[in-house]
């Protein structure tokens, strides 16, 4: 037998993010029933002497699970999973960016609809998937809204569970951040989010349809001035691909 390819690699990734089941699985870093998942497929115990193609192919589970754990779109983790983008700009940007994630940065993606700042979201999400940590993507109030599901008590997580993932994801994807600043909680609910998180030296990407001219007013100076300091604020500034694809 013979390691995995990298495009096998790849299209084993592709196929079993979208059919392996996580929700029997934590979400944090933690055991299973006593037992770390790292030293194990999912679906099956390891051999007792693995081959290099076992091996690969736990680590190729293990990615798997990091990718439906994410809860990426699918349209545009299909396309990040094919990896292919004809646009110099957009490829450009990607690589620069790149860079940034492993550093603790926070990065604002700003720029008209249309033009790939959540497909590079997902594309930089899958980087790090490949690495086997821990990654989120979540959109609009998805955030907000999962806190506020701990407000009435009942079976389901305290909001401190809530907060405590949120911040302990290796990078984190907020597209359409700016619809979770709302209200002055939400807002102070966001910003807490993104301290501690940055205090954490963990990424996390603010994706808006802002324009950057605009962001102080939206996000506030504190958002745009630690996202200076520590990341960057990126802009899409060219056409939309939604044209071209019509």
């Amino acid at each position: 037998m013979t390691d995995l390819t990298p495009q096998a690699a790849a299209d084993r990734i592709a196929q079993l993010a979208k059919t392996r089941r996580v929700d029997s699985y934590p979400e944090s870093s933690g055991s299973r029933s006593g037992t770390s998942w790292r030293t194990q497929t999912f679906d099956r115990p390891p051999p007792m002497k693995p081959s290099p193609l076992s091996v690969e192919r736990t680590t190729v589970d293990q990615v798997a699970y990091r990718v439906k754990a994410a809860k990426f779109p699918d349209r545009h983790l299909a396309r990040a999973v094919a990896d292919e983008h004809d646009n110099s700009q957009w490829c450009d940007k990607f690589a620069k960016v790149t860079s940034l994630i492993n550093k603790g940065s926070l990065l604002i993606f700003c720029g008209p609809n249309g033009n790939g700042k959540t497909q590079m979201g997902v594309s930089l999400g899958l980087v790090v998937c490949r690495s086997n940590r821990r990654v989120r993507y979540v959109k609009g109030s998805g955030y907000i809204d999962a806190l506020t599901a701990t407000y009435g008590g009942g079976d389901g997580p305290s909001t401190e569970t809530v907060k405590d993932r949120f911040s302990s994801y290796d990078l984190l994807i907020w597209d359409e951040a700016h619809v979770a600043l709302r209200s002055d909680h939400q807002t102070e609910e966001s910003r807490l989010l993104i301290d501690r998180r940055y205090d954490a030296k963990r990424t996390t990407i603010l994706i808006t349809n802002t324009a950057p001219e605009a962001l102080d007013k939206v996000f506030g100076t504190y958002l745009t001035d630690r996202a200076n300091e520590c990341g960057g604020v990126v802009e899409f500034d060219w056409p939309s691909f939604r044209s071209h694809q019509r």
